[in-house]
């Protein structure tokens, strides 16, 4: 019986619970990217003073809004009374033309059922219908969680590498949209300065709580801006004796956290100038010192091209690479080249029997054309004279009448029509004569 296997959860996969309800905003910003490639951005022209025709004018970028996080609700609002602004949109109608125009979806909906309900004569209509659309947005007491979350939440405390003057502009970046909750709408939503300072003190560290117990500071007693001071300066003398645990600056926090993600509406989150430090962020790492030169590691590391280059090793390089591979071709076509020439010579071993059997009947002919050369003469002579006039006749050979006879015989008719004699009818030919 087989025994299923049982699946375990890693410990990080569980979130420890924080006691209050999410927030609508939380510590990672969610703002727009807006890219000019996307249908819904828009741009305006605007003035620096929206009254006088010749004042300088500028340019400026909105995206519509259709629906996403509270945070973009946000800043689609700001958008929208800047150009209301800038413009100089006075008239009422004018002003629901434009937010119109900057939104689309089940927020067009919504602001535009509200919109048919008034009576379109007093300006203050086109706020409450703002109010109605952020009714929509906006989570159920929204107000309520988001402040209760600053003061009870562990993910509001300052996070181990974060310096502390970004959790402190967050936190103030927070605070001012807090006017732009619902119920009221108004300045009043904002925290006060005694709250924030339970807030900031809430956040810190436990060793600095106890570092201002030991020097007698008393956060309430002072300023937030005081309170942010004081901690920077326990933060550097961490940083100089290294005991802080901050090993990420302000710059590569912002490097690596400003690569923008799609969210699940389709917005982009991050700041287009974040992008920008991403890439900057991103070639720098691609070009960071990653080995020993090859001069300074006599040749142990680094490039054998680029001797003085400490960014890439000999297997890394491309142009020894590039190089390896075509010496590479060219020794696969000089081996393609070596074995057609080795193969003709076996297959050229038939040539030279023929050869050696054509040089054995020259040789032949040779032979019968030198005896057909001697004298006829009957009369036996002494051994004495037969020596001599066989000397006589080597004496007397010519080597250019020979090449002569030889080529000849070599090339006559009949062995052209290839009627050479057997062996024995030679035989029988030489002893007739």
């Amino acid at each position: 019986m087989k025994v299923p296997k049982k699946s375990f959860r890693s410990n990080k996969a569980r979130q420890a619970p924080t006691g209050v309800v999410p927030p609508p905003i939380t510590f990672k910003p969610s703002t727009w990217y807006k890219n000019e490639s996307d249908e819904h951005v828009m741009s305006f022209k605007l003035r620096s003073s929206p009254t006088e025709k010749s004042s300088p004018v500028y340019e400026v970028t909105a995206k519509s809004f259709a629906t996403g996080s509270v945070e973009q609700f946000i800043q689609w609002k700001r958008d929208l009374q800047r150009i209301i602004t800038g413009q100089n949109i006075t008239k009422l109608i004018d002003k629901f033309t434009m937010a119109k125009r900057l939104l689309h979806g089940d927020a067009l909906a919504v602001f535009s059922s509200v919109a048919d309900q008034l009576d379109m004569e007093d300006d203050a209509e086109f706020e409450l219908a703002l109010a109605e659309l952020a009714q929509h947005v906006f989570p159920k007491n929204a107000l309520t969680n988001q402040k209760s979350w600053l003061r009870r939440s562990a993910d509001a405390r300052k996070a181990s590498g974060t310096l502390t003057r970004q959790w402190v502009a967050r936190l103030r970046e927070i605070n001012l949209m807090l006017p732009d909750f619902p119920p009221d709408f108004d300045e009043s939503q904002k925290l006060r300065p005694e709250d924030v300072n339970d807030i900031l003190e809430y956040g810190i560290p436990t060793k600095w709580k106890a570092k201002m117990v030991e020097t007698g500071f008393v956060p309430a007693d002072h300023s937030p801006t005081e309170f942010v001071e004081f901690c920077e300066r326990l933060e550097s003398a961490e940083q100089m004796l290294g005991l802080t645990s901050v090993n990420k600056t302000a710059k590569t926090q912002e490097q690596q956290g400003s690569k923008p993600k799609d969210s699940p509406d389709g917005t982009e989150k991050y700041s287009g100038s974040f992008k920008q430090n991403a890439k900057a962020s991103q070639k720098r790492k691609n070009t960071q010192k990653r080995c020993q030169s090859f001069v300074d590691s006599d040749g142990k590391d680094g490039c054998g091209y680029h001797i003085h280059s400490d960014t890439h090793t000999s297997n890394e390089c491309k142009v020894l690479m590039a190089q390896a591979t075509s010496m590479r071709g060219q020794a696969e076509a000089q081996s393609e080249q070596s074995k057609k020439k080795n193969n003709k010579r076996h297959n050229g071993g038939g040539d030279l029997h023929a050869l050696m059997a054509q040089f054995k009947k020259v040789s032949k002919k040779l032979d019968k054309h030198i005896k057909k050369q001697k004298p006829k003469n009957t009369k036996k002579r002494p051994r004495e004279e037969d020596s001599d006039s066989e000397q006589e006749s080597t004496n007397n050979f010519d080597p250019d009448s020979f090449h002569l006879d030889l080529e000849e015989t070599s090339f006559n008719q009949d062995d052209a029509d290839g009627t050479d004699l057997s062996e024995d009818e030679e035989s029988q030919q030489e002893a007739d004569e």
